[in-house]
């Protein structure tokens, strides 16, 4: 498990900035995007949020019970 703020950049660096661009004829910029995602996410001896994405899709029964995760990025123009 990651600390829960390596998780958040990881997150951020995996987002696609755009797409397309003058040689596709079209252009798409992304400005905001939310995501809703279950995390594996449990506080350490040392009081640090630690987090990660599930390992895999089957509920088994004997894993911890998933946490969901609300996050909104929005892009903002340097000043």
């Amino acid at each position: 498990m990651n600390q829960l703020e390596a998780l958040l950049v990881g997150l951020i660096e995996a987002l696609p900035a755009g797409a397309g661009g003058p040689a596709d004829g079209v252009a798409v910029e992304l400005s905001s995007v939310e995501l809703a995602i279950p995390v594996e996410a449990h506080v350490d001896a040392g009081g640090r949020v630690r987090a990660s994405l599930p390992r895999g899709r089957i509920a088994t029964g004997y894993d911890v019970q998933l946490c969901r995760m609300a996050l909104r990025y929005v892009r903002e123009e340097a000043a």
